[in-house]
């Protein structure tokens, strides 16, 4: 195995699955491990330490959900959840104890292409303990609390200044309202709503030149 690729671990009980993204990302020029089941995966962790985890929901014996907690027990790695269409409470749960994004079956293998492409750039370009930030034509200054598209300054209030940080530190991550709620304002006990009202106004005042994306019944996303 080629330690200068980034090294995906596929985990998938169903055989024709994980084979059609290997050789999928084979042809990409990524080196993959698979796995089909939790104790195959844990082996895998340990022995082949991967840039990235795809993890399926339904797993034999041990699910999908205990899997990512221990791999978070070990590891910071990009985790993708592989849900059914319309599980939204699996999406939820799935971001709740630590995966970074999720992707609905029947899938393309672009779209698993994309969002692993993204989840690698944000794990490589962490920029979350640096004092400014880029994406696109969207300039932050933590320390000065300023907010520029181009050369034209965005007046931001604090809240909205403090969820675009979020997002523009986390490009391509799910966050659901919950959590926003955590990051942006030290508590969940806040109506969910503040933050539909506060992304709204984002969205206002910066035009298009980011995509917030709105995920039903789970959060945002910023897409780039």
């Amino acid at each position: 195995m080629d330690n200068s690729k980034d090294k995906i671990l596929v985990v998938d009980d169903e055989i024709s699955q994980r084979k059609l993204i290997k050789t999928y990302l084979l042809k990409q020029d990524y080196d993959v491990i698979e796995a089909g089941d939790y104790v195959e995966a844990m082996k895998a962790l340990d022995q082949s330490g991967p840039d990235l985890a795809l993890v399926d929901v339904m797993l034999p014996g041990t699910d999908g959900y205990d899997l990512v907690r221990s791999i978070r027990t070990r590891s910071n790695i990009p985790i993708i959840m592989l849900t059914a269409r319309g599980e939204e409470a699996a999406k939820v749960a799935g971001l709740e104890i630590g995966a970074d994004d999720y992707v609905v079956k029947p899938y393309s293998p672009n779209e698993v292409l994309s969002r692993i492409r993204a989840q690698l750039r944000r794990a490589k370009g962490d920029r979350s303990h640096s004092s400014t930030v880029s994406v696109g034509d969207v300039h932050l200054d933590r320390a000065a609390r300023r907010c520029f598209v181009g050369n034209k300054e965005i007046e931001l209030s604090r809240r909205e200044f403090d969820l675009l940080w979020i997002f523009a530190t986390n490009p391509g991550k799910v966050f659901t309202r919950e959590s926003l709620l955590m990051a942006g304002w030290g508590t969940s006990y806040v109506v969910e709503k503040t933050v539909d009202v506060h992304i709204a106004s984002l969205r206002k005042k910066l035009g298009d030149v980011l995509n917030i994306k709105s995920l039903r019944g789970i959060g945002y996303r910023l897409d780039t």
